[in-house]
């Protein structure tokens, strides 16, 4: 099913953590502006909600993650109070815990698929910007895969399609799934590469620029700085204080294709009940 291609070496380095997020020695600094955003993250979901309650995401609420990045609630119609909540965890504010029941799936879902969670569909990333995403991760019960044929993808960097694109999953995605290898769940990042019919994209293969464990309960902090283009991009990502993908190359679906963040749970059609807490601690574009 994937092909690891070409892959520059991983490079491991320490990574400084400020203010919840990461990044590498030597890595071109994130710009943050705190402050601001965690106001702004907490004042667009309830200018109430200091931290210290749980509150539902309403369906289609638009809320903004620090960074100034927009979502809104992606799920079930009417969205149920347990899909999308926002609480605390690990002491700390700005956590949103999704859950996904039997057969929950958003709009124009096939019925073969659950799928609950945030979605940035309606602030696109600007063309030719490095983007940067800094964000935590804890993987709940049942956000694994137990056997054949199971996944569950809680990120993906998702693209917009043009006339004659047959949509497809976006150019990065983080997977927990079943390895036929293993026997076992694993995690995986996967790179898509477009398959071009003229100048549509009507297939992807998927490459695997990580492999790696997640345990339930424990808590992951990803930094994430990537850059699209034919034959220059870069994907570069750190789990935990160390860089795991260290990829040059062709990135990205192209063609004024634009890009834009989901945080969710989607999967195939099953019947437990899944759970999942993310943490968005900043999403920026910057120019190369």
């Amino acid at each position: 099913m994937y092909d690891t291609g070409p892959q520059a070496p991983a490079i491991i380095a320490p990574v400084h953590t400020e203010n919840g997020g990461s990044q590498s020695v030597g890595a071109p600094p994130f710009v943050r502006q705190w402050r601001r955003a965690l106001r702004t993250y907490q004042q667009d979901i309830d200018p109430s909600d200091k931290g210290d309650t749980v509150k539902r995401l309403l369906p289609d609420r638009r809320y903004t993650a620090p960074g100034l990045q927009k979502f809104i609630s992606i799920g079930p119609l009417p969205l149920k109070g347990w899909n999308v909540q926002f609480e605390p965890y690990f002491g700390e504010p700005g956590w949103v815990r999704l859950e996904c029941r039997s057969g929950e799936r958003a709009r124009n879902d096939p019925t073969s698929v659950n799928r609950v969670g945030l979605d940035g569909y309606t602030d696109l990333f600007p063309i030719k910007q490095r983007v940067n995403e800094q964000f935590s991760f804890v993987p709940g019960k049942n956000a694994r895969a137990v056997k054949v044929g199971q996944w569950l993808n809680f990120h993906e960097i998702h693209a917009t399609t043009l006339p004659g694109d047959i949509e497809q999953a976006g150019p990065l995605g983080f997977f927990l799934e079943w390895s036929s290898g293993l026997k076992r769940n694993v995690f995986r990042i996967v790179r898509n590469v477009p398959i071009r019919k003229g100048t549509a994209v009507v297939g992807k293969k998927p490459y695997i620029l990580y492999q790696g464990d997640l345990t339930e309960g424990q808590r992951y902090n990803f930094a994430v700085d990537f850059y699209e283009h034919p034959t220059a991009g870069y994907v570069r990502i750190w789990q935990s204080n160390k860089q795991i993908v260290d990829y040059r190359g062709p990135f990205g679906y192209g063609g004024g294709r634009q890009n834009y963040p989901q945080f969710r749970i989607y999967r195939g059609q099953r019947t437990e009940t899944a759970v999942t807490y993310t943490k968005i601690t900043s999403i920026r574009t910057i120019t190369p």
